[in-house]
């Protein structure tokens, strides 16, 4: 049996919750093993897995990939778009804007930016579902399931029908 990369698979490991952490790696490795590899060939299936583990770093820290990607995109446009002389359009700004910051501090601004936005933005659902909730209250529904208790009691109720 071949096995996929040992960092994706490390870096799914670290990523996932426990509770998910065997279901989702096993997954992959049951895709991986019985479709990908007999369909493209080892070396595409591992790229294939490469993509699938980036895809679930991306989707949980795309608050820390998008600040980077943003500083490199205008730094190659600042560097793209010169004075034919080839002096910096930077030159031009007031001392301040151009005070020289090093690039961990940027980058650290940036990620501390979307880490707050993302805080910000979990705080918000929460009171969006809390005032919902009320709101449903108000009208005499419930949003709440039954106790346990009550779910197996119709349950049983239904399977006797």
């Amino acid at each position: 049996m071949s096995n996929p990369p040992a960092l994706p698979q490390a870096l799914l490991h670290l990523l996932l919750p426990v509770d998910a952490r065997e279901t989702v790696s096993g997954d992959l490795l049951e895709e991986y093993r019985e479709a990908r590899i007999p369909a493209l060939g080892r070396l595409r299936a591992n790229v294939w897995y490469w993509r699938q583990a980036g895809g679930i770093w991306l989707h949980a820290y795309w608050w820390f990939a998008v600040p980077i990607v943003f500083l490199l995109v205008v730094h190659d446009i600042f560097n793209t778009f010169r004075a034919p002389s080839g002096a910096s359009y930077l030159d031009r700004l007031p001392t301040l804007a151009v005070a020289p910051m090093p690039p961990l501090v940027a980058v650290g601004v940036f990620v501390l930016a979307g880490a707050l936005w993302k805080l910000a933005h979990a705080a918000m659902r929460r009171r969006t579902r809390r005032r919902s909730r009320d709101v449903l209250r108000r009208v005499g529904l419930s949003c709440s399931r039954p106790p346990p208790d009550t779910q197996r009691a119709t349950r049983r109720s239904q399977r006797r029908l």
